[in-house]
């Protein structure tokens, strides 16, 4: 609690020093990741948050060009980095997050390269709840970036399956039926079960010859 009410004078400290302006870009970048290092470890996702449109609405006022916009690049970066990832895998592993909505704006605001990571996140959940959070982010990235979730369709975890099946599927990619014709040879009979449902609701000629 003391530290939810430090945050905010800290971040507020640290922006007065970014608007009076710096010198050095690498002190503020510095100073920046040490602070989502320690909203991380509080699980502060919100603050996270806040100061990612912070920056948004300073890079408006400076420009594309402007130091601000390095700095907010390179903080998105350092966020979509494995070890900060792997971080939030911790917190989704087996308890239901505090703030939910929080954690999702923060994934759904990095880039495609975040991808292989938070499939490696995913495997790692156990909980039901969380796993569903972390595929409905999933499914953001994955009607533009298909490939890395039909690879895992070939794996030989029914779980990893029926995950990629729920990314896809809810991508509404244009060849996911395509993507999907494969699994109808998997020995597992739930998983072509699950598959057969989805192929059904298609009802296109693609999907009637599928079947």
């Amino acid at each position: 609690e003391e530290n939810s009410r430090l945050f905010p004078k800290l971040i507020s400290a640290v922006f007065q020093v970014v608007e009076a302006g710096v010198d050095d870009p690498k002190l503020l970048e510095e100073m920046f990741l040490q602070l989502l290092d320690a909203m991380l470890l509080q699980e502060d996702f919100g603050t996270i948050g806040q100061v990612v449109l912070k920056l948004r609405a300073m890079e408006q006022r400076a420009g594309k060009d402007s130091p601000i916009s390095l700095l907010l690049q390179n903080f998105q970066m350092k966020m979509g980095e494995e070890q900060r990832l792997s971080r939030i895998g911790d917190v989704l592993k087996t308890a239901k997050p505090k703030s939910p909505q929080d954690i999702v704006r923060y994934l759904t605001g990095l880039d495609d390269s975040v991808v292989p990571t938070l499939l490696s996140v995913l495997e790692s959940v156990e909980l039901a709840e969380n796993r569903t959070l972390l595929a409905d982010v999933l499914t953001t990235y994955a009607k533009q970036l298909p490939e890395p979730f039909v690879n895992r369709l070939r794996s030989d975890r029914p779980q990893t399956i029926r995950d990629m099946i729920y990314i896809l599927d809810k991508s509404n990619h244009p060849e996911k039926l395509k993507f999907f014709a494969d699994t109808l040879r998997s020995p597992n009979l739930a998983i072509r079960l699950e598959v057969m449902g989805i192929i059904a609701r298609g009802r296109t000629g693609d999907a009637r010859k599928l079947i």
